[in-house]
């Protein structure tokens, strides 16, 4: 098993590019006179001396702080009693919710009168 295992992964292998025919590619040093670097002038000639990068402690935090906050999704956990938490991440803090978040009082409760009825063999 082990040796066909060895043997599939060899094959795999060998059908990748060889180094020889690769591009050869370089990092630019010096961006400014770049078509990108000339489209970032007029968005950064108002913030100059900040940086544009944030540092992340966690690289999980990554896609929260780059998607907008409506493609945000929540976080659950349970609370200390045993109840759902909604966790949420605005401009790096944590707030938490006790409730669904967006729904109101009403809502919550037709969506509590629903829940007693069997529907299971409806899924």
């Amino acid at each position: 098993m082990a040796v066909a295992l060895c043997a599939t992964a060899l094959a795999g292998c060998a059908g990748l590019a060889s180094l020889a025919e690769r591009t050869h590619s370089v990092a630019l040093t010096d961006t400014g006179e770049t078509r990108l670097g000339k489209g970032a002038v007029p968005l950064t000639h108002d913030h100059s001396g900040q940086s544009a990068l944030l540092r992340l402690v966690d690289g999980r935090d990554a896609f929260p702080k780059r998607c907008p906050p409506e493609w945000r999704a929540y976080q659950l956990r349970l609370g200390p009693a045993g109840s759902i938490q909604w966790i949420e991440l605005v401009q790096g803090a944590e707030v938490v919710h006790d409730t669904e978040p967006g729904t109101t009082f009403w809502q919550r409760l037709g969506v509590g009168v629903l829940s007693v009825f069997p529907i299971e063999s409806l899924l």
